[in-house]
């Protein structure tokens, strides 16, 4: 998969369809997830490259599709998911 922004865009789809909020904020952080009010937040450092971003986004999706396996995606999400597995292999 191609670090385009298009591609950034469909991965952060992927999260909303999780129940996820993907927030960018600026500081000395490591990115990942947390709950804020009970709700799954996805935290990534805004001053990150496109590429790294893609990188962090499919390094906490991956592990998070395999938890839920029986999610309802359409086809396009399917394809999707397999470009990104296939990607971390």
């Amino acid at each position: 998969m191609k670090y385009s922004a298009q591609n950034l865009l469909t991965v952060e789809n992927l999260f909303t369809k999780l129940g996820y909020t993907i927030r960018y904020e600026q500081g000395m952080f490591a990115a990942g997830t947390c709950l804020v009010k009970g709700n799954p937040v996805v935290l990534l450092n805004k001053t990150l490259k496109k590429e790294s971003k893609m990188q962090v986004l499919i390094e906490i999706l991956v592990p998070i599709l395999n938890q839920n396996p029986n999610i309802a995606w359409t086809e396009e999400e399917r394809i999707e998911i397999n470009k990104i597995l296939k990607q971390t292999k």
